[in-house]
């Protein structure tokens, strides 16, 4: 009897969500940042339900992937932006009445409205340690450079010094919106203090500039990612080296790596590591955690909760203590090994010098005649030269491989740690290296270091590969010689979650493609995703990105990449790519050339060239998108810039976007952009000006499409738009 009512009661509603009439969207919705926690598509006047987020409220509810919303309480959904718009205008707390259509059925649900910042649960669960405040930070706020007091004088001039303001606290709000799990103390800084990005840069430039040794781009590295390595004093390393003593100061770091492990009980640890390769494939997969289902969701979850316990600190230890034993290896002759007689373990082929089997692993010295290597419990290889052939997966402890000489080939790892700390160091060569995941100077809760002294090198990667790092430190730093980086998407310089990712190249004409392999973030037919070459990236709703740095310091080098790339910062994060001197070309997609979206930071700095930067589709050469900075700036040189939509300058929905040419005869070419102040209204109930501005303060005549701009001119815009050439 119960059961026949409630069905009655249930067909009563159904029909009357039938016979509804439903009424058009008022005009000028008031802003709350109102989200019930779904993506959707446009459908037959209607909205298609894509994605519930897990947790949310509309999960709660019942409303599934597949839904199709046709009314939200008395109004009629015929757009994804109608649905964002009306729910963003209902005040977090309260409810609205879904009315949605499921196998041709409808039905209503009440549905909650939440916060954005609350529907990211995850982000504020953590354990909010405060941001040390860093003495650069105090330095980059003593002064101002020539960038920031044009702004300032130009706002005073135009009357525009409020609407700055009120765009300096929208950023402000924003940064504490989504709680500051994994934040990094220079992403929170920047954020808050969008002008000091210049500077900002500069200060990176020159430590980079100056950088020499391992040691060098480590202190970097622990400086960024908050380690404070000047507290890291050096371990004192035995002389003469021999291999009981080599045997000792691998331990030693093991001992290290163990110790940054101790807030993790054994089984968490392997838990842990085990996981590691389902989150990056799931990442790789969907471009997000949050997608996928709940059971995936929830072992991402728990392999993020396991990594933010890890501490960096004694892993920078290590490294450091590595750092020195490299030093004293330098010559193959400072190492003394007895001689003895041995067996050539399995899984190797060539002739070697000397094999010792260890509780931590095989150590192996290598002969000048070609070696091959294939077993993936190798400590320690001492590499005398010829042309060897390394086929090992990262272990989760410690490894050191060091090459003296010859045209080697090096196949999966090649200075990648997945829960420890791996060195590959090779001396001299025309070297290939291959590999598919976390390979070639990459890490996830460790640090790995790939470092080629000198030759005309390839690298061929999959994904995240070449200087990208999770949780750690991820280094790829080639010194000399016309080299090709090749990688399918996600890396060259990559820095995610608590990671810092370089890919440092100090000479030699070079290529570097991120293209034609993975599909357009935005399903557009003959356009890519790269997600490369110098990109800051976080896991959206999950946890702040981390530093991610392309550098070439010298030659005529080509860049080309998809979507998301080449000086990018992507949620919470911070990307740059930094070209110091060369006559250069950058090839770039949507989000490309010192561009941000969503809460982060995208800066493409080069030094001195005639360079050509070409961007297609949108969002491109100093563009900020969402609470977001973007920088594009040119030292020198006479240039040429092609862009698309929103772009050379450009920023829109509450964002700073600057392109700035400081010396040259420029060219630039831009579907929309040029000094342009976009929406000030996003769709999560934000409002607030923008900043976009294109600067050129050389005094060679330049060259514009845009209607109004040219040599000499200054034009204001709202929104805010400043185009100031001078």
């Amino acid at each position: 009897m119960i059961a026949a009512v409630l069905l009655i009661c249930c067909s009563f509603l159904n029909a009357l969500a039938q016979q509804q009439t439903y009424k058009d969207l008022p005009h000028d919705l008031p802003s709350h940042y109102g989200v019930i926690g779904v993506d959707a598509v446009d459908h037959s006047e209607s909205v298609l339900l894509t994605r519930v987020y897990p947790d949310g409220p509309a999960e709660a509810a019942g409303l599934q992937p597949g839904d199709r919303i046709v009314a939200v309480n008395t109004y009629r959904i015929l757009s994804t932006d109608a649905l964002s718009q009306y729910v963003q205008s209902i005040q977090p707390g309260n409810s609205a009445l879904v009315t949605f259509e499921r196998d041709g059925k409808q039905a209503q649900r009440s549905v909650a409205v939440t916060d954005v910042g609350d529907l990211y649960k995850f982000m504020r669960s953590q354990d909010q340690r405060p941001l040390p405040t860093a003495r650069r930070h105090l330095q980059w706020t003593d002064t101002g450079s020539q960038i920031e007091e044009l702004v300032s004088n130009w706002a005073q001039t135009y009357g525009a010094t409020p609407a700055l303001n009120s765009l300096r606290e929208a950023l402000h709000r924003e940064t504490k919106r989504y709680g500051a799990d994994a934040r990094l103390s220079d992403i929170h800084f920047l954020l808050n203090n969008p002008l000091k990005t210049v500077q900002a840069t500069d200060y990176m430039a020159s430590g980079l500039n100056r950088a020499q040794t391992i040691g060098d781009y480590l202190h970097l590295a622990g400086h960024q990612l908050d380690v404070e390595p000047q507290h890291i004093k050096p371990v004192p390393l035995p002389a003469p080296l021999t291999v009981d003593k080599l045997l000792a100061v691998l331990t030693h770091t093991t001992a290290q790596v163990d110790s940054a492990f101790m807030y993790l009980t054994p089984p968490e640890r392997q838990q842990l590591v085990d996981s590691i390769p389902f989150l990056l494939a799931h990442l790789v997969r969907h471009g997000r955690l949050d997608r996928g289902t709940r059971s995936e969701y929830e072992t991402c979850q728990t392999a993020l909760r396991l990594a933010k316990r890890v501490d960096l600190q004694p892993l920078f230890r290590g490294a450091k203590t590595l750092e020195q034993l490299v030093s004293i290896l330098s010559t193959p002759s400072a190492l003394h090994y007895p001689q003895a007689s041995f067996e050539t373990p399995n899984g190797l082929s060539g002739p070697l010098i000397y094999a010792r089997k260890t509780l931590l692993g095989w150590i192996l010295i290598g002969s000048k005649e070609a070696n091959f290597y294939g077993r993936d419990d190798i400590l320690c290889i001492i590499e005398l030269g010829g042309d060897d052939i390394y086929a090992m997966a990262p272990r989760p402890n410690v490894r050191l491989y060091i090459d003296y000489g010859g045209d080697d080939h090096y196949l999966s790892a090649g200075g990648s740690a997945v829960g420890g700390i791996e060195f590959l160091i090779d001396y001299k060569g025309d070297d290939v290296y291959t590999g598919d995941s976390i390979t070639q100077g990459s890490s996830f809760c460790g640090i790995g270091l790939l470092w080629d002294a000198t030759g005309h090198d390839q690298y061929t990667g999959q994904r995240l590969a070449q200087g990208c790092a999770f949780f750690g430190a991820g280094l790829l730093v080639d010194g000399a010689g016309n080299d090709v980086y090749s990688l399918g998407h996600r890396g060259q310089g990559l820095g995610g979650m608590m990671g810092w990712g370089l890919l440092a190249d100090l000479g030699g004409e070079d290529f570097y493609s991120a293209d034609h392999q993975a599909p357009s973030a935005y399903g557009l037919e003959g356009e890519y995703a790269g997600w490369a070459q110098g990109v800051g990236f976080g896991f959206r709703g999950q946890g702040s990105g981390g530093i991610g740095i392309l550098y070439d310091r010298d030659g005529n080098d080509r860049y080309q990449a998809g979507e998301f790339s080449q000086g990018v910062g992507y949620f919470f994060a911070l990307g740059i790519l930094y070209d110091r001197v060369g006559d250069d070309a950058y090839r770039g997609r949507r989000y490309a050339q010192g561009t941000s979206a969503h809460q982060a930071i995208g800066v493409l700095y080069d030094g001195r060239g005639n360079d050509r930067y070409r961007a297609k589709t949108a969002a491109g050469q100093g563009a900020g998108w969402d609470a977001s900075i973007g920088l594009l700036r040119d030292r020198a040189g006479n240039d040429l810039y092609r862009a698309g939509h929103l772009s050379q300058g450009a920023a829109a929905m509450n964002s700073w976007g600057l392109l700035v040419d400081e010396q040259g005869q420029d060219r630039y070419e831009a579907l929309s952009g040029q000094g342009l102040g976009g929406s000030v209204k996003y769709w999560g109930g934000r409002e607030a000006q923008n900043l976009g501005g294109l600067i050129d303060t050389g005094d060679q005549p330049d060259q514009y499409n845009q209607t109004g701009r040219g040599d000499e001119h200054t034009v204001y815009s709202p929104g805010i738009g400043l185009f100031l050439d001078h």
